[in-house]
């Protein structure tokens, strides 16, 4: 018989944490942090939040968000507190309360149980409905039953944890990419305002603000596209428009370029194996307006998204090509023909 076959959950998670964060370095523990981020920023598509705030001392990261908090004040059929629950146990739907859509920053998606168990010591604080709720765990055991510690009108959720250094060799994110990632997220989620350390990034413009950070930036960002004098100063093509069951940010920028530069992401992931919304929005350059930008990129949100293989690095719904087609097709055109690209280059 397996000899994992009878572990309970938290045992197994710590036993095997590979299964759920990939790895043990760094990138084990970035994708740890990083499942706190992802419930932040759900908060910011459901319009519930507006800022997210990482600070990070030592090995010690606090994650700050201004959502509604986590529901403490509210228990299941069996008594337990859902903020608890969300900590202490793998639920069966997509996320703990089944909302949508639901972002992995990341190809892996660990869930906040595993964030617990994977941690020396965690304080979960959480304001609802004018109570301030605090509980503590170590090490996924909960140290005592979450409690009211204040009353008064505060918001949001502050989860404050020290990685296990019984799992991970360091135990310290690095920083480097820490940053670069949670730029990333403003980027992505145009509005979201992402405080990290002493600096913030807020971005009105999402993927076309993307688009000139790395042109303006290209040993930082490892880009290989520089702005000729001829259309340095000429907007980026850009489009975020809300297509029922999935929400479109595309842009573009560039001409005459042999070969297009694409960054494509899907609910917050990056699609290193591209997919449907790269060929849609391809389809629509190539054959609506005939540009070939040196630089395009394209970030869908969908509430059910569809990916080949468990990674999630290529999106893969046939169904939305024509919508999204339709959709960004008279902004393109407008845009080709103001701006005299592709086919309407001769007018």
């Amino acid at each position: 018989m397996d000899d994992f076959a009878e572990l309970d959950d938290l045992a197994h998670i710590r036993r095997r944490p590979e299964m759920y964060i990939g790895d043990r370095t760094t990138k084990g523990v970035l994708y740890t942090v990083f499942e706190t981020i992802d419930n932040a920023i759900d908060q910011f598509l459901a319009h519930k939040a507006t800022q997210l705030v990482v600070k990070v001392k030592d090995n010690n990261i606090v994650v700050y968000d201004d959502g509604p908090g986590y529901p403490f004040d509210q228990r299941d059929d069996h008594g337990l507190s859902f903020g608890t629950r969300y900590l202490t146990t793998i639920h069966k739907t997509n996320t703990a309360d089944d909302h949508s859509p639901h972002i992995h920053c990341f190809s892996l998606g660990c869930g906040l149980f595993c964030l617990n168990a994977l941690s020396e010591k965690l304080t979960i604080s959480a304001w609802r409905s004018g109570s301030l709720w605090r509980q503590e765990f170590s090490r996924g055991v909960p140290l005592a039953e979450a409690a009211i510690v204040q009353t008064g009108t505060g918001r949001g959720t502050t989860v404050d944890f020290v990685l296990d250094s019984q799992i991970f060799p360091n135990t310290r994110p690095d920083s480097t990419r820490l940053r670069e990632e949670l730029k990333r997220m403003a980027f992505l989620f145009p509005g979201l305002k992402v405080h990290y350390q002493d600096e913030s990034f807020v971005y009105t413009s999402g993927l076309a603000d993307l688009i000139r950070d790395r042109i303006d930036h290209p040993a930082v960002l490892d880009s290989k596209i520089t702005a000729s004098e001829a259309w340095k100063s000429r907007p980026v093509f850009y489009m975020n428009k809300d297509c029922g069951d999935f929400q479109i940010q595309a842009a573009a920028f560039g001409d005459s370029s042999p070969e297009t530069e694409w960054l494509c992401f899907a609910n917050g992931a990056r699609s290193y194996e591209d997919g449907t919304h790269r060929e849609a929005f391809q389809q629509a350059l190539v054959r609506r307006v005939g540009w070939r930008p040196a630089i395009a990129s394209v970030s869908v949100i969908m509430t059910s998204p569809q990916f080949v293989g468990p990674t999630r690095s290529k999106l893969e719904v046939p169904q939305m090509k024509t919508a999204f087609v339709d959709a960004i097709s008279p902004d393109l055109k407008n845009y080709c023909s103001v701006h005299q690209l592709g086919r309407y280059s001769q007018e």
